[in-house]
């Protein structure tokens, strides 16, 4: 899953657009509902936040949805530190 997290990276950085594989739509929405959700200095997402919307959400498999929103919130989490850390 990490190879993929940072092949959407690349490619966002590219273009600004990226490809969400279907088996990764699920988490990807999840992620892009809790936008707001972000602990002070990125350091993650609220995850009693993410509780309420995944119940809200009703996932088919909330485990699979949770680990790969994991995924998503780490690699968010580095990107947007690397820019404050490099004064951008």
């Amino acid at each position: 899953m990490r190879a993929a997290a940072a092949a959407a990276a690349e490619a966002e950085e590219h273009d600004g657009r990226f490809e969400v594989w279907p088996e990764n739509m699920p988490a990807a929405d999840l992620f892009w509902r809790l936008q707001t959700q972000w602990e002070q200095g990125y350091v993650g997402i609220k995850y009693e936040s993410v509780q309420v919307v995944m119940a809200l959400m009703k996932f088919d498999d909330p485990l699979d949805v949770f680990n790969r929103f994991q995924v998503m919130e780490v690699a968010a989490s580095h990107t947007m530190n690397e820019g404050r850390h490099h004064g951008r």
